[in-house]
C-alpha cells in the first residue's frame, strides 16, 4: 500500500470513528481505572481442552512469540472452529500483540479505539461495521449487560460484598466490548472468523470468562456454522445478552422493593421524610435502569434491520437463520419488561402521593385537636381577662361559680357540635356500600350467551330468551328431550 493511499485510509478511519462517537450513547462516568504495567490475561477458546480455553498472561510486546504459539496450538486442536478470545485488560502495547496474529485493513485503529473506549471512557457503542464499503469489515459494539448484582455472585457460589448490597445502578452493569470479523482477520488463514471479547479485570468478569463464557458458547449448536457477517454479529450479541442479561430478575427485585416500601408506609415504621426519600431514590433507579433497557432495545432494532442484507442472497425455499426469530423474541421480552418497569414507577409515584396525602390528613387532624382545645378554654380565658380588670372588684369565689358552668357548657358544646356535624353529614351524604348493588339480569349466567337484560337488535328480550332456550333443547340428547316432553305431558294432580 502506497503512502498516499495509507494516509487516505487513516483519514477515512478517523472520520468513521468520529461518526461512531456521535452515534454512541454516553453514560455517567464510572469507567474502570486500569493500571499501567498490569499484566493482561488472554484466553483463547479451545473446544478440546478441559477448561475450553488456553490461557496466556502477557506483560508486554516481548510475549508476542508466546501468543503466536498459543494461537497455533489452538488452530491445531480445533482446525475448523472460529477463533474466540477473551481479553481482560488494556495496555498501550496490547494492539501490537494482537496485530501479530490478527490484522485487517483498518481494523487495528478500530480495535485500539474499542479497547480505549472500554477502559478509559463510559461510552456504549451500537453494533456497527467499521467500514461500510467492505463486506467483511470488522464489526464492533460495547454494551452494558444488566442483571441483579447478587446474581453475578450467586451464579458462582459466592456472596456479594457489603458494598455491592447497596445495589447502586452501576452494580447492575457488566461492561463488555466485542470485535468480530467474518474473513480476513487471521493472518494464517483469512477465511477463519475471529471474535474478541474485551472485559474488565474484576472478580465477577473473571469468573464469567473462566467458568461460563467459553463453556456456554461451545455448547451452542449454532457455534461454528458458516453464516454471513450480519448473522455472526447478531448471534454474538444475542448469546452474550441471553447469557448475562436478565431483566426479569431486575423487575422481581423492584417488585420486592415496592412491597417493602408499602409495608413501611402501612406500618409507619420510619418518618415520612425518610420513606418518601427512599421511594424517590427507587424512582430514580427505575429511570436509570430504563435508559439501559432502551439502549438494548435500540441495539436489537438495529440488528433486526440487518435481516434484509443477510437474506438477500438466500436461495429460494431456504428458511432464514433462526437468529432473526430470536431477535424478535428478545425485543418482545424487553417491551414487556419496559411495561412492567413503567407500572412499578407509577406505583411508586402513587405511594409517594399517598404518603403526602396521609401527612396532610394527619396535620389536619392535629390542627382540629388544637382547635377543640382552644374552644374548651377560650371562654375561661375570656372570664379570666374580665376578672383581671382592676376597676372591677369581684371575689375570686364568684369566678369559680361562673367559670365552672361555662367550662361544662364548653365541653357539652364541643361534644354536641362534633356529633351534630357527623349526623348532618350522614343525612345529607348517605353512605355508599363498598360494592354497588347488582342484579342477576344484568349478567350472563353459566351456559348462556346473553344476559337477561340484553337482546339482539330487532328481537325482544323475551323472544331472545325463548330462542336461546330452544337452542339449548336442540343441543340436549334425544333421550333427555323425550323425558322432558313426557314430564310436560303428564297431567297435574
Amino acid at each position: 500500500m502506497s503512502d498516499d493511499s495509507y494516509n487516505n485510509h487513516r483519514s477515512r478511519n478517523r472520520s468513521r470513528s468520529r461518526d461512531r462517537r456521535r452515534h454512541s450513547t454516553k453514560r455517567r462516568s464510572h469507567h474502570y481505572s486500569y493500571e499501567y504495567g498490569r499484566p493482561i490475561d488472554i484466553r483463547v477458546g479451545s473446544r478440546r481442552t478441559p477448561g475450553r480455553y488456553l490461557e496466556l498472561r502477557a506483560t508486554g510486546p516481548r510475549d508476542v512469540p508466546r501468543f503466536e504459539d498459543v494461537i497455533e496450538q489452538t488452530r491445531r486442536l480445533n482446525p475448523n472452529d472460529p477463533i474466540l478470545l477473551a481479553i481482560n485488560g488494556y495496555q498501550d502495547w496490547l494492539e501490537e500483540l494482537l496485530s501479530s496474529c490478527f490484522a485487517h485493513e483498518g481494523s487495528d485503529e478500530d480495535r485500539a479505539e474499542l479497547t480505549r473506549a472500554i477502559y478509559q471512557t463510559d461510552e456504549l457503542w451500537f453494533p456497527e461495521r467499521s467500514n461500510r464499503d467492505s463486506k467483511y469489515a470488522p464489526w464492533t459494539f460495547i454494551v452494558d449487560e444488566m442483571n441483579l448484582p447478587d446474581v453475578f455472585w450467586w451464579s458462582f457460589g459466592d456472596y456479594p460484598p457489603e458494598t455491592e448490597r447497596l445495589s447502586s445502578v452501576d452494580s447492575y452493569r457488566l461492561r463488555i466490548g466485542v470485535w468480530t470479523c467474518r474473513e480476513g482477520a487471521f493472518v494464517h488463514n483469512r477465511r477463519v472468523p475471529v471474535t474478541m471479547l474485551f472485559t474488565q479485570p474484576t472478580r465477577v468478569q473473571e469468573n464469567i470468562a473462566k467458568f461460563l463464557a467459553f463453556q456456554k458458547l461451545y455448547q451452542d449448536p449454532e457455534y461454528g456454522n458458516i453464516r454471513s457477517i450480519e448473522e455472526g454479529v447478531t448471534w454474538a450479541f444475542l448469546r452474550l445478552f441471553t447469557m448475562l442479561t436478565d431483566w426479569q430478575n431486575i423487575v422481581k427485585e423492584m417488585e420486592k422493593r415496592l412491597q417493602a416500601a408499602t409495608d413501611d408506609s402501612q406500618g409507619s415504621r420510619f418518618p415520612v421524610k425518610y420513606r418518601t426519600r427512599t421511594m424517590h431514590r427507587e424512582v430514580d433507579r427505575i429511570y436509570d435502569l430504563m435508559s439501559y433497557l432502551n439502549f438494548h432495545l435500540r441495539c436489537l432494532k438495529k440488528l433486526s434491520k440487518l435481516k434484509d442484507d443477510a437474506c438477500k442472497d438466500l436461495p429460494k425455499g431456504e428458511d432464514p437463520d433462526p437468529v432473526w426469530g430470536e431477535v424478535d423474541n428478545a425485543s418482545e421480552d424487553l417491551d414487556q419488561a419496559k411495561d412492567e418497569l413503567d407500572a412499578l414507577k407509577e406505583r411508586f409515584n402513587n405511594l409517594i402521593e399517598l404518603e403526602f396525602n396521609i401527612a396532610n390528613a394527619t396535620q389536619s387532624e392535629n390542627s382540629q385537636f388544637l382547635s377543640v382545645i382552644a374552644t374548651l378554654f377560650l371562654p375561661i380565658s375570656f372570664l379570666a381577662s374580665i376578672w383581671g380588670i382592676t376597676t372591677i372588684t369581684l371575689s375570686p369565689l364568684t369566678y369559680v361559680y361562673v367559670a365552672v358552668p361555662v367550662f361544662l357548657c364548653s365541653i357539652a358544646f364541643t361534644l354536641f357540635f362534633t356529633w351534630a356535624v357527623m349526623r348532618v353529614q350522614k343525612l345529607i351524604y348517605r353512605s355508599r356500600k363498598e360494592r354497588p348493588d347488582i342484579q342477576p339480569n344484568e349478567f350472563t349466567m353459566l351456559g348462556e350467551e346473553i344476559p337477561n337484560s340484553a337482546a339482539p337488535m330487532g328481537l325482544s328480550r323475551s323472544r331472545a330468551r325463548e330462542r336461546f332456550q330452544g337452542e339449548k333443547q336442540v343441543l340436549q340428547p334425544a333421550g333427555t328431550r323425550n323425558r322432558s316432553r313426557s314430564r310436560s305431558r303428564r297431567p297435574s294432580r
